[in-house]
């Protein structure tokens, strides 16, 4: 945990020949945002295997990458770095030699560190809401902050949640169970989508 009470994720990878640290946070709008060395791929999704992963108090050390852990990150943009100056200088010989050199770097956002799949508080999640909502039980969803399992990871704020109340408002019946035209997981959330009648 952190200083604001956000479970933290840090991870070590190996990109163009230098390690580096990345860390994510649970709640998704403090994902690490890094620079590397060029690593020769275009702008999109790249995955990644690590050195080492720390999660909470749990430490996986790689001999030499850990097994079965994935970090997900999309590349951002290409960049060149600042210019570094070079002189060489020797005044008895006539030597002044003026250089400069400036690295390319890649910008990548850290999207997901960990196993592949849903945590178990997603899931969890998933299941009680879905539970919910077959049963028509309004007051069980109005009160998930309270009752449902996997807080406040699942839905950090109210807004997250809301579209939900929006739509059985708007529903004829809103105690006969809903059409699921989406289910499964998505970096780890899930992704229920359900039609009201």
């Amino acid at each position: 945990m952190n200083a604001r009470g956000e479970r933290e994720v840090r991870a070590f990878f190996e990109a163009a020949g230098v390690r580096k640290e990345i860390h994510r946070f649970d709640d998704s709008t403090h994902n690490s945002e890094l620079a590397a060395r060029t690593l020769g791929v275009e702008v999109g999704q790249i995955a990644k295997t690590i050195l080492l992963m720390a999660d909470g108090d749990q430490f996986m050390i790689g001999t030499p990458v850990v097994s079965g852990i994935q970090v997900k990150a999309t590349v951002l943009d290409h960049f060149r770095g600042d210019k570094v100056v070079r002189f060489k200088y020797s005044p008895k010989k006539r030597i002044r030699v003026r250089g400069g050199h400036r690295q390319q770097y890649t910008r990548l956002m850290v999207d997901f560190i960990g196993k592949p799949g849903a945590p178990q508080w997603s899931v969890e999640f998933d299941q009680w809401a879905a539970e919910a909502l077959n049963r028509g039980d309004v007051d069980e969803l109005f009160a998930f902050r309270e009752r449902a399992p996997g807080m406040p990871y699942a839905h950090p704020t109210v807004e997250h949640f809301a579209p939900i109340f929006v739509t059985l408002g708007a529903a004829a019946k809103p105690d006969k169970k809903p059409e699921y035209a989406i289910e499964g997981f998505w970096f780890g959330l899930a992704k229920r989508s359900f039609e009201a009648r």
